[in-house]
């Protein structure tokens, strides 16, 4: 049987949550009748080696679209025409051109999927969008029409309405589950020891976690200011910090002036998540936007008690263990400060979470039903309004 061929534009070298959907679908999906490659902007791609060895290929474009529009064009052309694709699958924060859909169109593409994986704009950046990258996002949405793609999909309503609304009638936007590996994030005692052990986290101190990129969008800088106030109040509170990003620096001079160094944790990127949230008391994420975060979800799955900015769509819920707090100050630290007296504790929500349909193992069958054109079962469409 010939297999599906599928294009995934654009990963990244970073562990973001679009390149980690990719992935994850890949590791799932049944390869006896899909084949996945990958097409990046970045000039080195970590997983590139393995995903070579697993008979993907990876193409490394060496122009943006927005930059070098021609060069973009022709390079995204030749790996179409290259590949014989039957589906491309464009991920898709938000759009700075159509370029990529444009291609595919011209190329004969049979499917072409665009994905909503953000409700704002932004992206790896250390500021808040300029007014004129927020007037070319309108321009070119304005521009979108229905015949540059045949499915609609959206991490969440939120995201489907931000990227979508007004152009694709809802109807025909399909959420579809961020979903995850949840045997791999059951929490672990052992696990737990040993990474406070690694980073000197004593069974008294209450470690507070945050895994993202280091960039507007998350707004660690905002948590760093009500994890201040709290270490003032209770000296036995830890930060743990997992990422990297363009703030980094910002952030390490913040704590180094406020005399943080001993209480806040830089751990970096790391390829040990589950064990990461197992150490943790409690997870938090005060971005300022959010498609969905899949980060969530790993961390109710570890069991993790989480706060969240109410920016964050109310689907990333799927236990219970999430409040949804406004991005004040004194809100944050006051409910922290609760937590820490009275921490909430470990709980295994790992059957709700595949209930609400995030395990992956039964998520990527929906994924393999859009690839092939059988997604009729009507659930899961979407955007309310």
């Amino acid at each position: 049987m010939k297999k599906i061929k599928v294009l995934q534009f654009p990963v990244a070298n970073t562990k973001g949550g679009v390149t980690r959907y990719a992935l994850e679908n890949w590791r799932f999906i049944d390869k006896s009748r899909f084949a996945f490659d990958f097409a990046t902007l970045s000039p080195v791609f970590s997983p590139e080696e393995e995903l070579r060895r697993q008979g993907c290929e990876v193409f490394h474009l060496k122009k943006y679209a927005e930059d070098d529009e021609k060069s973009f064009r022709r390079e995204f052309a030749e790996i179409l025409q290259k590949g014989n694709y039957d589906v491309v699958h464009l991920h898709t924060p938000y759009w700075k051109s159509l370029n990529a859909e444009y291609v595919a169109k011209e190329a004969g593409v049979k499917r072409i999927i665009v994905h909503a994986h953000n409700t704002q704009v932004g992206g790896m950046d250390a500021k808040a969008p300029s007014a004129e990258t927020l007037m070319r996002f309108a321009a070119v949405k304005n521009a979108f029409t229905e015949d540059l793609a045949t499915d609609y999909w959206a991490c969440s309503k939120m995201a489907g309405d931000f990227l979508f609304s007004g152009r694709i009638p809802p109807e025909k936007v399909r959420v579809m589950c961020n979903a995850i590996d949840l045997e791999r994030f059951s929490f672990s005692e052992i696990a737990r020891q040993k990474i406070r052990g690694d980073f000197e986290v004593t069974d008294k101190d209450f470690l507070i976690g945050n895994i993202a990129a280091f960039e507007y969008q998350k707004n660690q800088e905002f948590l760093l200011r009500v994890f201040r106030h709290i270490h003032e109040k209770n000296p036995q509170t830890k930060l743990l910090l997992v990422g990297k990003g363009p703030k980094e620096e910002e952030y390490r001079q913040f704590v180094a002036k406020n005399n943080l160094t001993d209480s806040v944790i830089f751990a970096g990127y790391r390829n040990d998540v589950p064990a990461l949230l197992s150490a943790m008391d409690l997870f938090v994420l005060p971005s300022r936007f959010e498609g969905l975060a899949i980060v969530l979800v790993e961390a109710q799955a570890g069991s993790l008690y989480c706060l969240a900015s109410n920016t964050t769509p109310r689907e990333s819920c799927l236990t219970g263990r999430i409040e949804y707090l406004p991005l004040e100050e004194k809100l944050w630290q006051n409910k922290i400060m609760h937590f820490t007296l009275n921490p909430p504790g470990k709980k295994d929500c790992r059957k709700e979470i595949a209930a609400a349909g995030y395990d992956i193992r039964q998520a990527i069958k929906k994924v393999e039903a859009g690839y092939a054109g059988e997604l009729n079962d009507g659930t899961s469409l979407c955007l309310d309004r």
